[in-house]
């Protein structure tokens, strides 16, 4: 199995170059079950801004407490993010309440600015 770019998948901790950067758990909600256990944002070789890579969003982030998600890293931190922008503020609202279109993004969904950025420094493929 490879990931973006033919990197191989992390065996050891120790692999993880940037562990306090490193998302482990993301607060996810699938009404489907299909998912149970796993985020998925679509990666892709295409260069976007100043990166090499690029990704798609896939599965929503729930917010269940106002425009904020709760994520855990590697490090063992947990942190709240606040969300900016509006169309993924109101798809992530609208999964919490059990709706929304889960594994079909509306489009308007950010590619690039501080929401993009922060599951590009956070996920790794």
């Amino acid at each position: 199995m490879k990931g973006v770019g033919g990197a191989r998948p992390y065996t050891k901790l120790s692999q993880v170059q940037s562990p306090a950067q490193t998302f482990v758990f993301v607060k996810d909600c699938d009404s489907r079950g299909m998912n149970v256990g796993t985020w998925v944002v679509q990666w892709s070789t295409a260069p976007r801004g100043d990166h090499q890579n690029s990704f798609t969003w896939v599965d929503p982030l729930p917010m269940y407490h106002g425009n904020v998600s709760t994520f855990g890293f590697l490090d063992g931190h947990a942190e709240h993010h606040r969300w900016l922008n509006s169309t993924l503020r109101s798809y992530g609202k609208a999964v919490a309440l059990g709706g929304g279109g889960v594994g079909s993004p509306p489009g308007g969904m950010p590619t690039s600015g501080p929401d993009y950025e922060y599951i590009y420094n956070g996920y790794r493929s």
